[in-house]
């Protein structure tokens, strides 16, 4: 019945004029909850706003077929969405036949926490330029420059690209210089970097 129905052109084509004058169709729970994790990214919410009672509320109207669902779920799902976004741009990254420019800024918030974040830039194979925010971490003091270089180089091999990398862009601080002094030696140990790393220190413009 299934295979007759998915050749059938009378049943095929009414199910095309419900989808295209607005008729519901059947809740699928999947793409439900891939939805729900991509307003709670998207948006910032916390993984509580799932549970909130008027929010459900809107929900249960909306499709009453719907399952309501957890924080720890959404927040399951939301890992599970990363970690596959996460892989895509890995494989795209890896594949590039082109070389890999970084941005890195380091600053302390209002609580005097430590963050890096570190951003790919790079030309994908259509020739268009993209940027991609590769790591947003909290880094444990001391922020030396040897200590920020081995969690580079971490990052770096997770994402599976210290073979790519063209140069590094800092601001001009004493702990980026001695980080990228000690990158550059440990990359160009490998034979990573073109020109014997000539480009690969970028001082920020702005800075």
């Amino acid at each position: 019945m299934k295979k007759h129905l998915e050749k059938c052109p009378a049943y095929q084509a009414t199910k095309a004029t419900r989808v295209a004058s607005g008729e519901a169709t059947r809740f699928d729970l999947k793409i439900y909850r891939e939805l729900v994790a991509k307003a709670i990214i998207m948006h910032g919410y916390s993984f509580s706003w799932i549970e909130h009672k008027g929010n459900r509320a809107i929900h249960a109207y909306l499709n009453n077929q719907v399952i309501q669902i957890t924080r720890n779920t959404v927040k399951a799902d939301c890992l599970k969405l990363n970690a596959h976004l996460k892989k895509k741009l890995k494989d795209t990254l890896v594949s590039l036949p082109g070389r890999i420019c970084l941005t890195c800024d380091l600053w302390t918030s209002c609580q005097t926490e430590g963050y890096m974040c570190l951003t790919a830039h790079y030309v994908d194979s259509t020739w268009k330029l993209c940027s991609r925010v590769l790591n947003f971490r909290h880094i444990e003091p001391p922020h030396t420059g040897s200590v920020l270089c081995e969690i580079v180089l971490e990052l770096l091999s997770d994402w599976g690209i210290q073979h790519k990398i063209f140069s590094i862009t800092l601001d001009n601080a004493s702990s980026n210089d001695k980080m990228q002094d000690d990158l550059k030696a440990k990359l160009m140990e490998k034979g990573y970097l073109l020109s014997s790393g000539d480009h690969f220190h970028v001082r920020c413009a702005a800075h």
